[in-house]
């Protein structure tokens, strides 16, 4: 099963966004879309979650559902976002493999939204501890135009990536 490690991306160029709360201007959240909204993730929040996805699908922007509110501190720019993740194509349905023999994962993100992949961002954007996401990623937003070529991990350049996190602490 080829692997999709994004742990070292992550530190990097996937980050979390500053905001101080949802009413405030500066804190734009990306709406649920018709796909995110018809993913179902169930379990609870730091465990690898079951997650059905609805018939294939491609989408043409990131969408983002939150599954599980939570109260914790929002992460802010500058600061390390510690996260737990799985990964599903779209296109297919699988999970895809994060690390070797893992479909859930431990990463941290650091908040720069001009580093960041773009439906990473927009995924993760006033997020909160506690938090547990869905979002469905196309594959623009995805690696910004980098021409990754991700076909090894199992994602094709047509391919939704759809993303769980749990986000764990700042």
């Amino acid at each position: 099963l080829p692997v999709l490690d994004l742990r070292g991306l992550g530190q990097v160029a996937l980050p979390l966004v500053a905001c101080s709360s949802p009413a405030e201007p500066d804190c734009a959240v990306t709406p649920a879309g018709s796909h995110s909204s018809q993913i179902t993730v169930t379990g609870a929040l730091g465990t690898e979650p079951v997650v059905t996805l609805p018939s294939p699908f491609d989408s043409t922007t990131t969408e983002r559902t939150v599954v599980i509110s939570g109260d914790g501190e929002r992460v802010g720019n500058g600061q390390v976002a510690s996260v737990k993740y799985a990964a599903f194509n779209a296109a297919t349905g699988d999970a895809l493999e994060l690390s070797p023999g893992s479909t859930w994962s431990d990463a941290n993100f650091i908040v720069d939204e001009v580093k960041s992949f773009p439906g990473i961002y927009k995924a993760l954007n006033c997020s909160r501890v506690g938090d547990r996401i869905v979002a469905a990623v196309p594959p623009a937003e995805l690696f910004g135009g980098l021409g990754v070529d991700m076909t090894a991990a199992g994602i094709g350049s047509t391919d939704t990536v759809v993303f769980v996190f749990d986000i764990e602490s700042v």
